[in-house]
């Protein structure tokens, strides 16, 4: 059983620290969300998790073992992927042979053939597009790409970085439907975004990010009901503070 910890982790770009003493779980099956505002660490996070920013304190637990040293292609070959904020497509490549570069790890090349069936399963038009420059795609065409990408590294915890960025609300829609399936389909997520409702929706659990530290979490459900979350993330106010002076 997949199980993720953080314990006091501490991330310093530089002189600069970025997260100060953050801890968090993701047990088995979840879709975990961090929300918060820009600046906040949501991504130096995700980068520390995939090992591309260890932490210089504290400690990342995979299944019960320490991880926090090993380099991202070792945790890959454990079954975490990023999908990084932004996507980074090899633009020139074809979706094909950004689809084969997910395979890379000697597991995930064994059953290469049948996870590309599955991700043009899920996604059929990176099928019809399969020879077409991965640049030439839309946008949401190239977050499918990403995250069919990410597929074929056959994921356990699958880590997505502000998936919905730049995007039209109705791709982002498809986006988070699919973010859906393939945890139904046993795939473990934690996802950073800012788009706050449609994050806490789809969660089971979440937390938010503030200026480096975690100042809350909860339920998906609880975090929308929660006054600060409403006020700073939802852009709604209270009865109370929303009713006129008598």
């Amino acid at each position: 059983m997949l199980e993720l910890e953080a314990n006091d982790i501490h991330v310093a770009y530089g002189d600069l620290t970025a997260l100060w003493g953050v801890s968090l779980k993701v047990h088995q099956g979840e879709i975990v969300v961090l929300i918060g505002p820009n600046g906040a660490g949501k991504t130096t996070l995700m980068r520390a998790v995939a090992g591309l920013q260890p932490p210089y304190r504290g400690q990342i637990l995979l299944d019960g073992e320490s991880v926090q040293q090993m380099r991202s292609h070792q945790l890959v070959d454990r079954g975490v992927v990023l999908i990084p904020e932004g996507r980074r497509l090899f633009a020139d490549m074809t979706v094909l042979e950004n689809l084969l570069l997910g395979a890379y790890a000697p597991k995930a090349r064994k059953s290469m053939s049948e996870t590309i069936d599955r991700v043009y399963t899920v996604f059929p038009v990176l099928a019809e597009r399969a020879s077409q420059a991965a640049g030439t795609l839309s946008g949401g065409q190239q977050q499918m790409l990403a995250i069919g990408r990410a597929l074929m590294a056959k994921p356990r915890l699958l880590l997505l970085d502000e998936p919905s960025l730049g995007l039209a609300p109705l791709v982002v829609a498809d986006i988070f439907d699919v973010v859906r399936q393939i945890n139904q389909e046993g795939v473990t997520v934690l996802l950073a975004e800012q788009n706050a409702r449609m994050a806490l929706e789809l969660a089971q659990r979440a937390y938010i990010l503030e200026e480096g530290k975690v100042s809350g979490e909860g339920t998906g459900q609880e975090m929308l009901q929660a006054d600060h979350v409403r006020r700073a993330y939802l852009g709604q106010v209270s009865p109370l503070e929303s009713a006129p002076e008598a």
